[in-house]
């Protein structure tokens, strides 16, 4: 299972380094960039998301703008969608699939803004 972090409006990501700098080494994650998609549109973005990952299990973290654009990227896939805001505690779905004491250190990790 690949967890696909999807940035806020600044489109970068650069918000998911802290997180993404204490998720154990075997887990696949990835960052999207919006910078590096060519659609300008929820519809878009999340129609080139879907063909990019259209033969992968992912687990979706949406923060904020990505929100919409995991919405829009769902209408092409069968996935879940559980929330659009990233808090400082996974979601227990997500443990689930995750061994938890690989988390441990992540649970009391938390945003500034």
């Amino acid at each position: 299972m690949k967890i696909l972090l999807l940035p806020g409006l600044d489109g970068t990501g650069l918000l998911f380094e802290k997180v993404t700098e204490n998720l154990p080494e075997n887990l696949d994650t990835e960052v999207i960039s919006y910078e590096l998609l060519k659609g300008v549109t929820y519809a878009e973005q999340g129609a080139e998301l879907a063909k990019r990952f259209k033969d992968t299990d992912i687990y979706i973290v949406a923060e904020s703008y990505s929100g919409r654009v995991a919405y829009e990227f769902i209408s092409y896939l069968a996935v879940v969608f559980e929330a659009s805001y990233f808090w400082p505690v996974l979601s227990q779905r997500l443990l689930y699939y995750l061994n938890w004491q690989d988390f441990y250190p992540l649970v009391y990790c938390h945003q500034t803004f």
